[in-house]
């Protein structure tokens, strides 16, 4: 089965949305918030393969850190996602009111605000490469 780029998959969700007076009224329901994070665990695991098959090995005497995160890289992008999908304009407000708030039982290991913002920019690089490439690796559908 071939598989679609992550954000072409995550605007296909979105795609039944109301328009009125130029503006879309986005409400991103907790189902949405789950499918969006498949698509993303799904990519980010395929993305972590990727990276380890082309990753410089590292020295043996180098002391490596195992510890396991609070919240996934996947959690990370589906609350990137999400804000930019949503109609809240400052990331804060955003992160406090709804991810720590409305979405509490959604991610029940989340971090502080402070650490998120710490944490996110780990995560552009698979967020950027979600975006321009395919999670087939079929450079041919590359969306732009």
């Amino acid at each position: 089965m071939k598989k679609l780029p992550i954000l072409l998959a995550i605007s296909l969700i979105f795609s039944n949305l109301e328009r009125s007076n130029n503006k879309y009224n986005i409400m991103i329901t907790e189902s949405k918030v789950t499918d969006i994070f498949c698509i993303a665990d799904d990519f980010c695991k395929e993305f972590e393969v990727e990276m380890s098959k082309n990753a410089l090995s590292s020295s043996a005497d180098a002391t490596k850190r195992r510890r396991k995160r609070m919240m996934s890289d996947a959690e990370v992008i589906t609350i990137l996602i999400c804000f930019h999908f949503n109609t809240y304009r400052n990331f804060k407000h955003y992160y406090l009111s709804c991810v720590c708030g409305q979405w509490k039982h959604l991610f029940p290991r989340r971090f502080s605000y402070n650490r998120f913002v710490e944490i996110m920019p780990r995560c552009f690089v698979a967020l950027q490469s979600s975006s321009v490439l395919p999670a087939s690796g079929n450079a041919g559908n590359q969306l732009c």
